[in-house]
């Protein structure tokens, strides 16, 4: 009996020391940046320790909006104590230039991607939904060639993890087309499609920031050390006076 709890305690700590699965990397935050559940009713924050960024849990805090709306207002959002929110960017998938044709795989910037890999980390919204939530694109990757495009069987938003609200639609980003200023980059999370799309169309908004807000939300010690020094000062500044 002692050598079966013996082996079923081993092997549930071998299995809690497997790498988790690629689309298990979100992370819980509560309103005052503390470690949570994900899909803990306090959880108000999201973050992914692979892009290294923080969502906002509910994927349409503000309706659909055009995209300087939409852009205004993840600039001016303050959700807690912090205020330094944006809408997700993307970057070239061949880190030099943006490639504007058409592929189902993920080797140019727009069209479709392969699930796992998306558009590897160039792109947060093509990562969070290929490779973070671990969904599928409407074309098949590579079926008749890269520009080809044949339906693939459970494309869309099938997961939406420990997010709230996620809608299956368009999805601005914070990047402007450079060849167009009316026009910015968007995201369908319904056909897990990158483009663009006219900045006068009404799309969702979905809040980020860069890093983990538990890093940045002092620690209580912090706090203490913090008075402490200030106390130090003050006496400095006092017994200056008296001099």
């Amino acid at each position: 009996m002692k050598k079966l709890i013996l082996k079923t305690a081993l092997l549930a700590a071998a299995m809690l020391a497997l790498p988790m699965s690629a689309n298990a990397v979100l992370l819980g935050r509560d309103i005052n940046g503390g470690a949570v559940l994900g899909s803990d009713s306090s959880a108000v924050f999201l973050y992914d320790d692979v892009l290294n960024v923080t969502w906002l849990r509910n994927a349409n805090a503000n309706g659909l909006m055009n995209w300087t709306q939409a852009d205004t207002w993840a600039a001016n959002l303050v959700v807690g104590a912090f205020d330094d929110w944006r809408l997700p960017t993307l970057g070239p998938v061949n880190g030099t230039s943006f490639n504007y044709n058409f592929t189902n795989n993920g080797t140019s910037d727009a069209g479709f991607a392969a699930t796992g890999t998306g558009w590897g980390t160039a792109s947060e919204m093509g990562h969070l939904f290929y490779v973070t939530l671990g969904n599928k694109g409407f074309c098949t990757p590579g079926a008749g060639g890269p520009s080809g495009c044949t339906q693939q069987a459970g494309y869309g938003l099938s997961n939406t993890g420990p997010f709230q609200n996620l809608q299956a639609y368009g999805y601005w980003s914070g990047l402007e087309y450079a060849p167009d200023p009316s026009v910015a980059w968007l995201f369908g999370t319904s056909s897990g499609g990158q483009g663009i799309g006219g900045k006068a169309n009404s799309l969702y908004a979905l809040a980020v920031r860069s890093g983990d807000v538990v890093a940045a939300v002092p620690e209580p010690e912090t706090y203490v050390l913090m008075l402490a020094g200030l106390a130090v000062v003050g006496a400095a500044a006092r017994r200056r006076k008296a001099a």
